[in-house]
């Protein structure tokens, strides 16, 4: 969800609406459900709505992506296969 130029999100009754699925994926990444739900309905800036952001974003450029294929929203590379390059 973009939030338009000009609203204020401190307004009374203002409320961002949290997708689940997102939160899902965050969830994945061993943060805590609740959390993730009240830091993003109370517009905070940190690194767990900067993941629930980046994915929701990467959602919407990829509607492929969805709860039944996780790869999609998350790394498609598992960190088993990645490999460290060399030293130089």
């Amino acid at each position: 969800m973009n939030i338009p130029y000009g609203i204020n999100t401190k307004e009374r009754g203002f409320q961002i609406e949290v997708d689940e699925e997102i939160v899902e994926s965050v969830y994945e990444m061993n943060v805590d459900r609740e959390e993730i739900r009240l830091m993003v309905r109370n517009n905070k800036h940190n690194c767990i709505t900067a993941t629930y952001y980046l994915l929701l974003n990467k959602r919407a450029r990829n509607p492929n992506a969805t709860s039944t294929n996780k790869n999609n929203l998350t790394n498609e590379t598992s960190p088993s296969k990645l490999q460290a390059s060399p030293i130089i």
